[in-house]
């Protein structure tokens, strides 16, 4: 009886804590995206998306905007203030904007108006009123008057400053400010001039005369590909690739050809998906010709995966092959086989972040890749390997030995394996804990609570900490990018069309982490994945000096603001053909890029 009381008490519990969840959820107004800087897309029935009647205006005030269709000639005439400043005014409000508001909860005031399809309300924000404290930094207007003059002008100075220009995203060709056919392109955007490719080109009618010191002042690309004795290291650059092909002229992919066409005997392919770019097929064809025998294991899921299409051709190049499918678990079945590497001649190891698809190959996604030239590494991927090969997966794998502090030619590698080593907690924590100079970290996703905090702890006792996270992840549930940036710790949401798709740590130019293991509890405890800690001055500077280039070309307003990844914020991502956010929709079908 005592037992059923209990019970009864707990269910009842549980079920007043969901409902007080869902009724927060319902009667909280998060702001989803900033239209202007008084003008805003409100989740105010908590489904997360903007519906009818969620655009919100601020009453009586106007504010600057970057919007290259916006009208200005009156502001401009009464107030003797160039187009191309006021644009730059709206850069700077809408920045402010963002930082002020987005993905945060307000109060709204409504005032009852309504106008086309923006309802009239006050903001408030932790109960400060929004429009007082637009005024207060000089970002307000009122009938083409700016309000607090004294702030505006040191905001339009500020502005001055700004060296900015328009891209059109369709072509990659950028303009002046004041150009007509800036404004004349239907998908372009207002950009920071060190924030453009270096493959972007420049106007000939607005850019005609000063087009070489224009592009001498674009930042440019650092080193991508580093050898130290037995390891090369690859990085992809995903603001120079702004669409995926399957043409195979990148390094990661023309290396890949490289290393399956000198193969003799055997090539063993852990991969997560396939997509087929014909050079790789081609190679792994004719090596198949030749005698080299193919063996693989892959993700019991992925078939029918649109993003991976292409893994029964994978299979039937395969000799043998093995997925994570479990008949008397369904639970194991939907964790991943995430891996992605291949092994040459029990001598060789290519292994890293990159899927091997045209999104990872061509370059289109931020990627690294390590190859690594060393029967030791070998044969730990490839007892890992054999265990999959052979129907264990995931936690019913037995754990490597004898896999730390292996001497490479004077470089001291680490090779761990998911689920079993337990990676995060045992192994990369440590080293966060007795960091003391910097911990960089560009990732896909970053979720795990323990490593979190462990960051948090490296900030408090003054480690520099900068992360560079996804875009499309920024928005998923479990991302504890907002609790870190609450912390203090620098964050920036990167804004290209391709994947921030690393899973790396930079620390103290002494480590480098880098695998196919994200940051997360999934990564560590459930998923097959492999990661290695490298210890190398060298090897750790590079990828430091990789980091601070993004870091750079990614404006300072991502400090603070969460994108959709299709969207004319993130370049490219409205003209590449991709589904960059995984809603079935394609550019400018997407209701992001309108």
């Amino acid at each position: 009886m005592k037992n059923k009381l209990i019970t009864a008490i707990t269910i009842i519990i549980i079920f007043i804590l969901f409902c007080a969840e869902e009724i927060y959820r319902l009667n909280s107004n998060v702001v989803l995206k900033i239209v202007e800087p008084t003008i805003f897309q409100i989740d105010l029935n908590g489904n997360r998306k903007t519906d009818d009647n969620e655009t919100i205006c601020i009453p009586e005030i106007t504010s600057y905007t970057s919007d290259i269709k916006k009208d200005r000639h009156e502001f401009s005439f009464k107030n003797k203030v160039s187009d191309r400043d006021l644009m730059a005014l709206g850069y700077l409000a809408e920045e402010f904007a963002s930082k002020t508001l987005l993905n945060k909860d307000v109060d709204l005031h409504f005032t009852g108006e309504k106008n086309g399809a923006c309802r009239f309300a006050n903001i408030e924000i932790n109960g400060q009123d929004y429009a007082k404290t637009l005024v207060d930094k000089g970002f307000a207007i009122k009938d083409n008057t700016p309000l607090n003059l004294p702030e505006y002008e040191k905001q339009l100075a500020n502005a001055k400053k700004l060296d900015f220009v328009i891209l059109n995203h369709k072509n990659n060709k950028y303009h002046s400010p004041d150009c007509k056919y800036a404004k004349a392109a239907s998908d372009a955007v207002v950009i920071l001039r060190k924030q453009l490719s270096d493959k972007a080109v420049p106007c000939k009618v607005c850019l005609a005369q000063n087009a070489a010191n224009t592009v001498n002042e674009i930042l440019k690309p650092v080193p991508t590909i580093i050898s130290d004795g037995n390891i090369k290291i690859f990085l992809t650059d995903f603001t120079r690739q702004l669409k995926p092909d399957k043409s195979c002229i990148s390094s990661v992919c023309q290396t890949l050809v490289k290393n399956i066409t000198e193969t003799n005997n055997n090539i063993d392919i852990a991969a997560y998906g396939w997509e087929s770019v014909p050079a790789v097929d081609g190679a792994l064809s004719d090596a198949k010709k030749r005698g080299v025998k193919i063996r693989l294991v892959t993700d019991a899921k992925i078939p029918q995966d649109n993003h991976y299409p292409d893994n029964n051709k994978l299979i039937s190049l395969s000799d043998e092959y093995s997925t994570d499918f479990n008949s008397e678990s369904k639970m194991k079945t939907n964790y991943l086989m995430h891996n992605k590497f291949m092994i040459f001649d029990n001598k060789k190891v290519y292994t890293g972040s990159m899927n091997f698809s045209r999104t990872g190959l061509s370059g289109f996604n931020a990627n690294s890749v390590i190859i690594i030239d060393s029967h030791v590494i070998a044969k730990l991927y490839k007892n890992e390997f054999e265990q999959m090969l052979h129907g264990k997966f995931h936690k019913d794998k037995s754990r490597t030995t004898e896999n730390e502090n292996m001497q490479i030619n004077g470089t001291k590698l680490s090779v761990f394996f998911s689920p079993q080593d337990k990676t995060i907690r045992n192994n990369i924590i440590p080293l966060v804990n007795n960091a003391s100079k910097y911990i960089y970290i560009p990732t896909f996703v970053l979720t795990h609570q323990e490593l979190s905090q462990a960051l948090i702890n490296a900030k408090n006792r003054g480690v520099d900490i900068k992360i560079i996270i996804d875009g499309t992840n920024s928005n998923q549930k479990h991302t504890k990018h907002h609790i870190l940036r609450d912390a203090g710790i620098k964050i920036k949401t990167e804004n290209y069309a391709g994947k921030m798709h690393m899973k790396t740590m930079i620390i103290d130019d002494k480590y480098t982490i880098t695998g196919s293991m994200n940051f997360s509890n999934s990564g560590e405890n459930r998923n097959d994945e492999n990661l290695i800690i490298i210890e190398n001055r060298s090897l750790a500077e590079f990828n430091k000096d990789f980091f601070n280039y993004l870091w750079i070309k990614i404006p300072e307003k991502y400090l603070h603001t969460d994108i959709r990844a299709e969207s004319p914020d993130s370049i490219g991502s409205c003209s590449d053909g991709v589904d960059n956010d995984h809603d079935g929709k394609i550019d400018n079908l997407d209701d992001g890029c309108n």
